[in-house]
């Protein structure tokens, strides 16, 4: 039998197509997993496997995308490997810095805050036992009290190098809009200046962006590299990210002194505003820590949450307030920053973490904060941040604890289900309304479907996949319920029409509740939109795992058909995944 011969006559049908080995596993095998590759199973022969045209079309296919599999890994793989020899280097002595400015030079009502780490505890600033000098970081505007004993440097925002220029543009311009693509802050509110204002006064929040940033335009300068003309740069940008990821590691360790340190925060904005940047440089690294970084976030916010409500004068009575325009004709521009922050920085946490709740089966460890931080009358706009409205984040959250409790009265044997049915009911009737007055609030006279995009179609697209979620939770993945197969189908009418590619990105939740549940005419649409951009972005690790796993429980819904649960699924899941 020649090399390129049918290896396995009981293999998957992809590799049988590919006349590749395959280990046989269920229901994926291994190789299709590894090069991303829609694995067709071994089941009934598929029909584009007809010795003609379609086969021929498939092969073509199945070959582009291990083309482009191969390719970027392998970049990828060289380059981390470049990275890792460099990490391990010998760290250098850190640059001596310049006398701290004295109180006349600097800005009217700035505080600065020293906080040394070295490994040890933060006071001790004898020679260390390795060898190593401790990392003196600045804070500026902080609350947080210097330990004693530490020592006193600055850090001046306006000595950054070249280099460090372009990473901080590249963050403001390519970064912090892949993160957040429908933040668009008004004018009342003070716009984004504040992303650059915080950045440059925190030093750990400063390396982090540079870190996100480098490893960002280094995904992508690999990904378009083409003949050796961009050799020069992607070296260049190989040395620049050994430096960052230096640095960055010196963050991790500030950040752990900090919440190890100060049990209760105030001000804490430039501390949230770092660890979410950690976050995300773990997820789109593909990294399992992001989970780490997250439960410091939920804490931190939850131990200063009230205190920064008063402190901000964000607070009446026992209701946190909305109102930006009225901030916007106070005196000065620290308070309206200081309140945009801790609005924004407040926002994305929350969203994290009911986010991370969906596939790790939990309830989200902020929900008891969700009556009061995402009321009709909130100071967060969740709307504003991610695009979906406050009330259907809200639903989502009482589903993850929903099926926590489903999962807890199972396990316990509890006979009692009267407040989960009750829940359920109440749960599916919020989100009814909600879809039923968005409708009509977006009909006119001349149209009967609602065609337009922004936070609406974003808002929309989460209640249906809240409300699919909700029927997944109780039912599982073969429902007889005639709301389900409505959600189902009308979910698909509104991504089937006129939908922007570039709105696609927004909503990677929706995508996958929906997709989970697709029927297999539809399942190709949702190979085609994880397996292109802007939803497969070259930096964005993390939604690679995605179509590998709507694969798996596609297998799965066809092999076991209504036996196969919410919790089965969760189980083909990788926990990591953050549906983001």
């Amino acid at each position: 039998m020649s090399g390129g011969a049918l290896r396995s006559k009981q293999g998957c049908w992809t590799c049988r197509l590919r006349r590749k080995k395959c280990d046989e596993r269920q229901p994926v095998c291994t190789t299709c997993e590894q090069l991303k590759i829609t694995c067709y199973g071994y089941g009934t022969k598929p029909d584009w496997m007809d010795g003609g045209a379609k086969e021929k079309a498939m092969i073509d296919q199945i070959k582009q995308i291990v083309k482009h599999t191969s390719r970027r890994k392998g970049r990828l793989n060289v380059a981390l490997s470049r990275f890792q020899r460099k990490e391990e280097a010998p760290k250098l002595a850190p640059k001596p810095t310049a006398p701290l400015p004295t109180t006349s030079e600097s800005p009217p009502g700035t505080e600065s805050t020293v906080v040394t780490v070295n490994g040890s505890s933060s006071g001790d600033t004898s020679e260390h036992a390795n060898g190593s000098s401790p990392v003196t970081f600045l804070v500026l505007n902080s609350s947080v009290e210097a330990s004693e004993g530490a020592s006193v440097s600055s850090w001046s925002p306006f000595s950054i190098n070249s280099q460090e220029a372009v990473l901080l543009m590249h963050f403001i311009d390519n970064v912090f809009p892949l993160q957040y693509p429908v933040y668009k802050p008004s004018v009342a509110e003070g716009g984004r200046g504040w992303v650059i204002s915080l950045l440059l006064r925190t030093k750990p929040l400063y390396h982090a962006c540079l870190g996100l940033a480098s490893y960002h335009r280094g995904s992508v300068l690999l990904e378009q590299r083409r003949g050796p003309c961009n050799t020069a740069v992607v070296v260049e940008q190989e040395r620049h990210l050994a430096i960052c990821l230096k640095e960055f590691r010196e963050t991790i360790q500030a950040v752990d002194h900090l919440i190890g340190n100060f049990n209760c925060p105030k001000n804490s904005l430039g501390l949230m505003a770092c660890i979410v940047q950690l976050i995300y440089f773990e997820l789109f690294a593909g990294h399992d820590t992001w989970k780490i970084h997250l439960q410091a976030a939920s804490s931190t916010f939850s131990r200063g949450y009230y205190d920064q409500l008063d402190e901000l004068d964000m607070i009446r009575g026992r209701e946190a307030i909305w109102d930006p325009d009225g901030e916007a004709h106070g005196h000065g521009c620290e308070p309206n920053e200081q309140k945009a922050v801790f609005r924004f920085m407040g926002g994305v946490i929350i969203w994290l973490d009911l986010i991370s709740s969906i596939t790790a089966g939990t309830s989200p460890s902020l929900v008891e904060y969700h009556s009061h931080a995402l009321s009709t009358s909130s100071h967060i706009k969740l709307e504003n941040i991610m695009g979906c409205h406050n009330w259907v984040a809200v639903q989502i959250g009482r589903i993850s604890a929903l099926h926590e409790l489903k999962m807890h009265k199972i396990q316990h044997g509890c006979p009692n289900i009267t407040d989960y049915e009750t829940q359920v009911v109440d749960i599916r009737a919020e989100i009814q309304r909600g879809l039923t007055e968005m409708c009509l609030g977006t009909l006119n006279l001349n149209q009967t479907v609602p065609t337009c995009f922004g936070n609406t179609f974003i808002t929309r697209m989460f209640a249906f996949a809240a409300g699919l979620y909700l029927d997944l939770v109780v039912n599982g993945y073969v429902s007889s319920s005639e709301i389900f197969h409505m959600l189902r189908t009308e979910a698909m009418m509104v991504l089937r029409g006129q939908v922007p590619a570039e709105m696609m990105h927004t909503i990677i939740f929706p995508l996958y509740i929906i997709g989970s549940v697709a029927v297999p005419e539809d399942q190709a649409f949702f190979r085609y939109v994880f397996q292109t951009s802007p939803v497969l972005d070259p930096s964005l690790e993390h939604r690679s795992k995605i179509l590998p796993l709507l694969e798996k429980v596609w297998q799965q819904t066809q092999l076991l058909g209504a036996q196969l649960t919410w919790e089965d699924s969760l189980k083909l899941a990788d926990q990591s995944l953050l549906l983001i």
